[in-house]
């Protein structure tokens, strides 16, 4: 085995170890230190006379003479470890060698005045790594100990540091080769960021993968000055993959930039500069980084003289500054765990809101979140290496540096959920005015929806209306506006935009709001209860499905269009007549109420099947037929009405053995009826929870029905595509089981079709933790492939037996949870772009490969098969 250059076997290397040994106690046995240099040198000249001799061959047995100015000179000596004598014990010449230089180097320092330790320090470290690591210190160290150190020009002297100035390029430049004996160290000139679902490298670059985009600096590439703006625009397009900043410019001696990339760095096609770093997304990409949703926290603002007194420079038209330490309220959420840097740990706080108003009240804006205890014996979080322990009243202050008002992101979580003991939340930093005909939401933003582009946009690079001006002005151009209905308000402006800023937004999608302590949300169409009220605001829970989001999205736009109602309508009377008002091709599907039959437990209680966030679903009966009959609340805005019935009859063709399949729709005052098949099994949720009996393990999972079950599935995402309908919601709840064993596909009537209908314009919505990400990036841009990465997510659940949780999914075992290549496809349709996941045909086709009984069932006990 070769060591820096010198072929030594197995067997001398062994020597190496043995021959240090020796050595060492020698060392060690030296009582004092002024003992040390006479020991190591009357040790030294008895070795040394053994190990001339050996190699020159004067002992009987020795090989051939070697000239003895070898040993003086670091070739020769290399030579001789090589092709030493054999006579002599392996140690003996090992130890000799050792101890010879280490008498060279002592006495030599001494006569010329080094410092003894100086001097043994670095030596006795190459005595421990054996001959190798003396070579080393013989071809590093001594060099520069007795001429000092070749760098290509004059040279330095043993332990001299020249500085430098830069030369005004992006690549350090300089010389490099063995015969420079210098080594060269650069700062880091670029002080790395870090986003959300990106990793950062410090002081590397990507050279190449540069494509064009709308607001760029420089033709040919996507180039903005703000990195910031960077990650956030990266964030929005699919072809992004990484993010190359240069904070001295692409030459080295300009203005910062920072371009996107369309590959991830690699060592074929990346390099190493002290003023440059890249942002690179990871995989798999989280999507959302753990956030608050309104429904999670609670928003407490102060009472309404002390907010009239935060606001009274606000009510000119902008919002109280954001960069002062002014109480304005604050974002408190049970359960949850803030992430960011450790500010300072305070204790004896006996509130939450207490620990708020610390973290407010530092200095320069140094905290803005926070996390504290209130349990008797202390609140612990222990998780992916992460560990935050706090007493009873302790309050962690922590800031995240993309909170910041400039910046405005909603703050980040470590974690949230039950499983938590903390309280933690973030000082509300901008509050503003109510403005007539709006709803306000303080310390709320929307986030992955897109809005929609206009000329005078600060940003059209991420294709979104972005403009500056007065909070009145805003308000203005918003009703002036028929596509506006929502602007987030941030006094701070947004990334390098100037102050006053607004995005304008042309739906409001529940699950894109996200508490942000640096925003002021405002939604057209209905006012804020109370102009200025303390507690919490209400949020809408998440995983509503699409159609009843479509519903409340029109009832939104009735909302806005009231004024064009007259106030004596007899709403009740216009219900009633719908039907008439149809067309004829629609009215014959409309069921009447009274032939819908409702069937009720013994106690007169109606049969409930389910419940969610879009209603009830009860046990009916249609022509004789059981049915399941999905209650959804329409309101009373008519065109909502209309709308929910054509596309949801746009639907009864669909006929398929493992769709549930649609029997028609009713009205009954202000409710929606869909009619479907009834499923005397359970759903698949249910049964992945299922243990076998003796609880010798699931009594579900891919070897036993869990692979026929995601065929069915993916047969019946097949058909659906084939007929250009997407479904939206695919999750293990809505696979329905039927009593011979067969699984459909249920809540097809909340599907969306591709082409410009009703569902389809209303802002996609499908459950968090199953939702494909440009459902929540940008759910307007919706194809078939969002519910193939659903469909991953289900294929989780058939292997794992887990619940998923969006960002922590694992990879399942092979063979045990299931073979190689489901888990492959998984993978692939769990991919974050698009075009990477597979077709629904093509996932059919791979799970029809794998229905065959594997080895490992084929050979497993029943007891094993998951």
């Amino acid at each position: 085995m070769p060591v820096l250059g010198l072929p030594l076997s197995d067997e001398q290397l062994w020597d190496v170890l043995n021959g240090v040994l020796p050595a060492w106690l020698l060392l060690a046995v030296a009582p004092r230190w002024r003992y040390t240099i006479p020991i190591v040198t009357l040790t030294a000249a008895f070795y040394s006379l053994l190990y001339v001799g050996a190699m020159a061959g004067t002992i009987a047995g020795g090989d051939s003479a070697v000239d003895f100015a070898d040993m003086f000179t670091f070739e020769g000596v290399a030579r001789l470890l090589s092709e030493r004598s054999a006579v002599l014990p392996a140690w003996v010449h090992y130890v000799a060698f050792d101890l010879w230089v280490a008498r060279w180097e002592v006495v030599d320092a001494r006569e010329r005045g080094v410092p003894q330790l100086l001097m043994l320090a670095p030596l006795f470290l190459t005595m421990m790594a054996g001959p190798s690591g003396l070579l080393l210190y013989l071809a590093l160290i001594r060099p520069c100990v007795q001429e000092g150190c070749a760098d290509g020009s004059a040279g330095l002297g043993f332990q001299q540091c020249q500085l430098l100035a830069s030369n005004d390029t992006l690549w350090p430049t300089g010389l490099h080769g063995a015969d420079i004996g210098t080594t060269a160290v650069f700062a880091l000139s670029a002080h790395p960021e870090t986003f959300p679902g990106f990793a950062t490298l410090p002081a590397q670059g990507l050279d190449g993968a540069d494509f064009e985009c709308a607001g760029t600096m420089q033709p040919g590439a996507c180039v903005f000055q703000s990195a910031f703006d960077a990650v956030a625009i990266c964030a929005w397009l699919s072809e992004c993959r990484a993010v190359t900043v240069f904070a001295n410019g692409t030459d080295g001696h300009s203005e910062p930039a920072a371009v996107l990339k369309s590959s991830p760095l690699a060592p074929s096609n990346s390099f190493l500069a002290p003023s440059v770093y890249s942002v690179q997304r990871t995989e798999p990409f989280p999507l959302v980084a753990l956030h608050l949703h309104p429904g999670e926290a609670e928003v407490v603002v102060p009472s309404d003289a002390e907010m009239l007194a935060e606001t009274a420079e606000a009510a000119g038209g902008g919002g109280a500054a954001a960069n002062s330490t002014a109480w304005l309220g604050c974002i408190v959420a049970n359960n949850s765990l803030m992430a960011g840097a450790v500010v300072d740990v305070v204790d004896g706080v006996e509130a939450a809101e207490e620990c708020c108003m610390l973290c407010r009240q530092t200095d320069g804006g140094a905290c803005n979140a926070w996390h504290w205890c209130p349990q008797a014996g202390g609140c612990s979080y222990t998780e992916d290496r992460v560990e935050v322990t706090l007493q009873q009243y302790q309050c962690e202050l922590r800031f995240q540096s993309l909170v910041a008002p400039k910046l405005g992101w909603p703050p980040a979580l470590l974690g949230k959920g039950p499983h938590i003991p903390f309280v933690s939340g973030s000082p509300l930093m901008t509050v503003a005015p109510p403005l007539p005909g709006y709803k306000r939401l303080l310390g709320s933003g929307l986030f992955g929806q897109r809005g929609y582009t206009c000329p005078e946009s600060l940003k059209p690079q991420i294709q979104e209306c972005v403009r500056s001006s007065s909070l009145e002005g805003h308000a203005q151009y918003c009703n002036a506006d028929p596509r506006c209905v929502a602007f987030a308000y941030k006094p701070a402006g947004v990334y390098d935009s100037v102050q006053g800023t607004a995005i304008y937004k042309s739906s409001v999608n529940s699950t894109a709001i996200l508490l942000t302590p640096s925003t002021v949300l405002y939604i057209r169409g209905e006012e804020t209860a109370s102009s200025l009220s303390a507690g919490a605001v209400a949020g809408i829970s998440i995983g509503a499905a699409a159609l009843v989001a479509a519903a409340a999205a029109l009832l939104q736009q009735d909302l806005l269009q009231e004024s064009a109602l007259s106030a004596q309508l007899d709403v009740g009377a216009q219900l009633a007549a719908l039907p008439s008002n149809l067309p004829p091709e629609l009215t014959s599907w409309v069921i009447k109420p009274e032939d819908i039959t409702l069937l009720t437990w013994p106690n007169g209680s109606l049969k409930e099947l389910g419940s969610g966030a879009g209603g009830r679903v009860l046990k009916a009966i249609y022509r004789g037929e059981v049915v399941a009959a999905k209650e959804i609340d329409l309101g009373r805005n008519l065109d909502a009405q209309q709308a929910f019935i054509k596309e949801a009859l746009s639907l009864q063709q669909l006929r398929h053995p493992h769709v549930v399949s649609f029997s028609g729709v009713s009205l009954d005052g202000p409710r929606g009826i869909i009619l479907q098949e009834f499923c005397e099994g359970r759903d698949l949720h249910s049964a992945l929870q299922l243990q076998s009996s003796g609880g010798s393990g699931r009594a579900f999972g891919w070897y036993r029905r869990g692979r026929r079950v995601a065929l069915d599935v993916a047969r019946a995402l097949n058909y659906l595509h084939s007929m250009g309908v997407v479904h939206m919601d695919v999750k293990s709840s809505n696979v329905l089981l039927t009593a011979s064993g067969a699984a459909k596909l249920g809540d097809v009537g909340l599907s969306k079709r591709q082409n410009r209908t009703y569902l389809s314009d209303v802002a996609a919505i499908g459950t968090f933790d199953w939702a494909a990400p440009e459902i929540l990036m940008n759910g307007m841009q919706c194809t078939a492939a969002v519910d193939l990465f659903s469909f991953g997510v289900l294929l989780y659940e058939i292997i794992t037996g887990e619940p998923p949780v969006r960002g922590r999914l694992r990879i399942p075992s092979v063979p045990e949870e299931c073979p190689e290549a489901a888990r492959d496809l998984m993978l692939q349709c769990l991919s974050v772009s698009p075009a990477a996941r597979p077709s629904a045909q093509e996932a059919m086709q791979r799970l029809a490969a794998m229905q065959q009984p594997s080895l490992r069932a084929s050979l497993s006990g029943p007891a094993d098969r998951n």
